[in-house]
């Protein structure tokens, strides 16, 4: 997987771990 944000922090801040899920 290639983060589209510069960080983790920023990954998880923007609710990125539901999208994730979510696909």
């Amino acid at each position: 997987m290639s983060p589209a944000f510069s960080s983790w922090s920023d990954f998880f801040a923007m609710g990125g771990y539901a999208f994730f899920v979510w696909l």
